[in-house]
């Protein structure tokens, strides 16, 4: 009844205030989905570079041997 409501109650409301801290301590760490895309973006990019260069040095050292 109406003690099962109150708890049900203040459950959500502690779960929401929660939700709310927990939600703005991830954008506090720069942890939001545009964060992470810009950082995947990066990281991609960076990759490609290494690769390209790893490819670049085999091709340089396969024509000095030639």
């Amino acid at each position: 009844g109406k003690a099962g409501k109150a708890i049900n109650d203040t459950a959500k409301r502690a779960a929401e205030a929660a939700k709310g801290a927990g939600k703005a301590r991830i954008d506090e760490l720069g942890l939001n989905a545009d964060s992470i895309r810009d950082q995947f973006r990066d990281l991609v990019g960076k990759a490609t570079d290494a690769v390209k260069a790893a490819g670049q040095a085999a091709a340089d050292e396969t024509r000095k041997r030639d």
